[in-house]
């Protein structure tokens, strides 16, 4: 009665021998499919293995300490318009504060910008390549028409009040003559007031709706839409999150889809790109140094089946590399496979014909959810000894 299940077990054991991926194999496939990418020459790197007419979504990884993810985002967001048609650029940011950067893309007034990089004193974004980043994105955009232009939406909770409520400001139309209705909520917001301004505007749209839309146009939708996103804000601040790996930041990727989602619903047929924090575009549950494997992410709930872009994701991991240090933490993502090319700036096809990427999970270092390599992310980018961002400089 015994032999059947000995049989089973031998089975089993030389399907998984014949499965298991060599390093040679994986060497063998890096060495076959990667580019090495220029950074410092404007337009000249090689993107197109990331097969752009598989997707519609790009959403890159990075960390937001280095200088290289500010040159890749403006190498990729280049490649991806000439190539791919994308016009909208998705950023970690909030959805109302990043109503100043569209407003500023479309007048080039530097005033706008400097203001919106006052408010993020203190945060990640505020460097010096962020702000050169935006001025080189105005400049790129005039030498397209304006039905070309590429546009920039925030996803994120907004954590800079002034500047969300700055950015709802930009949705008056000041040819109009404000109703005697309206006429508080609109000082309220000059005011920047927090959350006085929130409030008296909220309760101003639910008490006279009909008369909002009149007013408001084509611009009530995404009032309508930055104000669930500040709603949003005040339930995610309500939260404990003072621990690591607390799973409280989930109200984070959920407000992303949210916004994600009003704007593939306004705009279905285009494309976007999208560089955020790595930690939001894994598409499949994982384990890392921040967040848990209970942890749904931006990228994951993308890949959900009722959603209409699933399949249609593509996600690309930075990985950064220098001499003391390994990013995203080597105990959590393998960096073994690509050592060999340190002190370049590769990027890596893992989904290429015969992939082993494709075959067995190889760089979560058993901290995955099962499946394989490209369940969770599908290119890889190596950037070599990267400087650190430089602090943001007002007056020079």
């Amino acid at each position: 009665m015994k032999k059947p299940v000995v049989i089973v077990c031998l089975i089993s054991c030389c399907m998984s021998f014949l499965l298991a991926v060599s390093p040679s194999e994986v060497s063998s496939y890096l060495t076959a499919n990667h580019v090495v990418l220029s950074l410092d020459d404007d337009g000249l790197s090689d993107f197109s293995s990331l097969n752009c007419g598989d997707y519609q979504v790009f959403l890159a990884g990075e960390s937001h300490v280095y200088q290289k993810s500010y040159a890749m985002k403006k190498e990729m967001l280049r490649y991806l318009h000439q190539n791919a048609g994308v016009r909208y650029l998705f950023i970690e940011a909030g959805f109302c504060a990043t109503l100043m950067l569209e407003e500023f893309l479309r007048s080039g007034d530097d005033a706008i910008l400097k203001a919106y990089m006052a408010e993020l004193k203190g945060s990640f974004g505020y460097g010096q390549e962020n702000f050169d980043f935006w001025k080189w994105m105005h400049e790129y955009n005039q030498g397209f028409s304006e039905v070309e232009r590429i546009h920039v939406v925030g996803l994120d909770v907004d954590f800079q009040k002034e500047i969300a409520l700055a950015g709802l400001n930009t949705l008056y139309d000041d040819q109009k003559r404000v109703p005697l209705w309206l006429q508080d909520a609109v000082d309220s917001l000059k005011t920047n007031v927090w959350p006085h301004a929130y409030h008296q505007l909220r309760n101003t749209m639910e008490r006279y709706p009909n008369t909002c839309k009149s007013y408001f146009g084509e611009s009530y939708s995404v009032l309508e839409q930055g104000l669930r996103t500040l709603k949003a804000t005040i339930e995610y601040e309500s939260q404990d999150i003072s621990q690591i790996k607390m799973d409280s930041h989930q109200i984070r990727d959920e407000v992303m889809q949210r916004n994600f989602q009003f704007i593939l619903d306004r705009h279905p047929d285009e494309k976007f790109f999208g560089q955020f924090g790595s930690e939001h575009i894994y598409q499949r549950s994982c384990e890392t140094s921040y967040l848990t494997k209970n942890y749904l992410r931006f990228g994951t709930i993308l890949q959900t089946d009722v959603l209409p872009i699933h399949k249609k994701v593509c996600s690309i991991l930075y990985m950064y590399q220098t001499p003391e240090m390994y990013s995203p933490d080597a105990e959590y993502l393998s960096h073994r496979p690509f050592e060999n090319y340190q002190g370049q700036d590769i990027l890596f096809d893992l989904t290429a014909v015969d992939s082993p990427f494709a075959k067995e999970e190889l760089l979560l270092n058993g901290n995955g959810t099962g499946g394989v390599t490209t369940d969770y992310f599908q290119k890889l980018v190596l950037l070599s000894d990267s400087p650190y961002t430089r602090p943001y400089r007002p007056y020079q």
